[in-house]
């Protein structure tokens, strides 16, 4: 019903996630999406099983948008994915 916080840590500072974000990164950008948006919510399905919120969607594309390296740019959103609460917790 809760989890600790070497759980979040690990999920943001252990190279395993960060090697699973990257190849999730890579496995999103290969696929034939429409636009930014349809990644977008791909991404989320991937690893939250669920679509953004309006507001979600925003950051996201904010943030990507500002990124020069979308690979990497990619990789650190999954990352960040990763180290929600929504996946470490299960409904």
């Amino acid at each position: 019903t809760s989890t600790v916080a070497q759980q979040a840590l690990y999920l943001m500072n252990h190279p395993f996630p960060m090697e699973m974000a990257k190849a999730t990164a890579t496995k999103l950008l290969a696929e034939d999406c429409k636009d930014e948006t349809e990644r977008i919510n791909r991404a989320y399905r991937l690893v939250l099983g669920r679509t953004p919120s309006t507001k979600e969607t925003e950051i996201a594309k904010k943030y990507l948008a500002s990124q020069k390296d979308q690979k990497m740019a990619w990789s650190s959103l999954v990352h960040v994915l990763f180290a929600t609460p929504d996946f470490r917790y299960v409904d």
